[in-house]
């Protein structure tokens, strides 16, 4: 077993064995976060794998990036998408 594919397996016993958690891992402060998929960050398949977590299951997607930090989108728009109103959109 390469360095890979111990990352991938130990973060797929960590998630439970399911695929989808290890996308939508919030563990960012883990020192194998970003090589979570078996690829460094860098890479088109981290990539691709992103892009489609963003198109199959965006309420994740924005929840993963609230949870990690990584460019969070706007708290106002969240909160008017979540049927929440603040006081500025009343």
């Amino acid at each position: 077993m390469n360095r890979s594919q111990a990352i991938k397996a130990h973060c797929l016993e960590c998630s439970g064995d399911s695929a989808k958690e290890v996308t939508l891992c919030v563990m960012s402060d883990c020192p194998l976060y970003p090589y979570r998929f078996g690829n460094s960050p860098g890479c088109r398949a981290y990539k691709r794998r992103m892009d489609n977590l963003k198109q199959r299951w965006p309420k994740d997607w924005e929840e993963l990036q609230l949870a990690t930090g990584e460019n969070p989108p706007d708290a106002k728009v969240l909160k008017q998408e979540n049927g929440i109103r603040s006081e500025e959109t009343q």
